[in-house]
């Protein structure tokens, strides 16, 4: 399976509140992972060394403290970052950060007792609820927006990707301009989407976007050949393979 690329530079875990303003480096800068509140800033700054505000830190923490539990969101099928492993074992690099929090957590509120307790998203669902506190943190494949920063605060950035195409060998497609009057699929709701119609539409290519709610549900579409190519971060891709 091949691919060609349409680049939206890429990310980073979320909180909620207006984020900081998010540098522009080539195409656009996405952030992976996320936290409920201002308060990720702060739990950032445990493992990175950043600066925080204490008010801004209170929110999300003060309900960790509470309920003497965090509640983490995990994604079911984004290799390499966050997936099930067994049916109720998520693992991947963002899950490997998550813990990394999760014990700093546990030294700031010094609660080495603290709980947790993991939910699954989707890329349609991991937003909302983690605004309407379902949710405290998650560590997946979410890419830092000025958009989203309107309502979420992101971590720093811990890694950079961009928007590819991969399709079939034999289906010959080696750029945008192959998906005229075929069918492309993506993760509805996600930057790629995003970035999968500026490019239809700035190149004036006719095709259909096929959205789906998840990376297996979009790779088994071009498998079964409901589609010329799937549109996605290209180290998601690289996991699909």
């Amino acid at each position: 399976i091949d691919g060609r690329a349409a680049w939206d530079t890429t990310c980073g875990p979320l909180l909620t509140e207006p984020a900081r303003q998010i540098e522009l480096l080539q195409g656009r800068r996405r952030e992976r992972g996320i936290m409920r509140s201002p308060s990720f800033a702060m739990l950032a700054a445990l493992f990175a060394g950043c600066a925080a505000s204490m008010t801004a830190n209170a929110q999300t923490l003060d309900k960790i403290s509470r309920s003497n539990q965090i509640v983490v969101s995990y994604r079911e099928a984004a290799v390499p970052f966050s997936y099930l492993l067994t049916p109720h074992k998520a693992v991947g690099f963002s899950m490997d950060v998550t813990e990394a929090i999760v014990d700093d957590v546990r030294k700031v509120l010094r609660r080495p007792d603290l709980k947790v307790a993991y939910v699954p998203v989707t890329g349609q669902n991991r937003i909302p609820l983690l605004v309407n506190g379902t949710y405290d943190l998650e560590c997946g494949s979410t890419t830092n927006t000025s958009a989203r920063g309107k309502d979420v605060a992101f971590s720093i950035n811990y890694f950079y990707a961009g928007t590819r195409l991969m399709a079939k060998r034999a289906s010959r497609i080696g750029d945008y301009a192959d998906l005229a009057h075929k069918a492309v699929v993506t993760v509805g709701g996600s930057t790629n989407e995003k970035t999968l119609r500026r490019q239809l539409e700035a190149q004036h290519i006719d095709a259909e976007v096929v959205l789906t709610k998840d990376y297996a549900d979009a790779l088994k579409i071009v498998a079964d050949d409901k589609a010329a190519a799937l549109a996605l971060d290209d180290v998601l891709l690289y996991g699909l393979r």
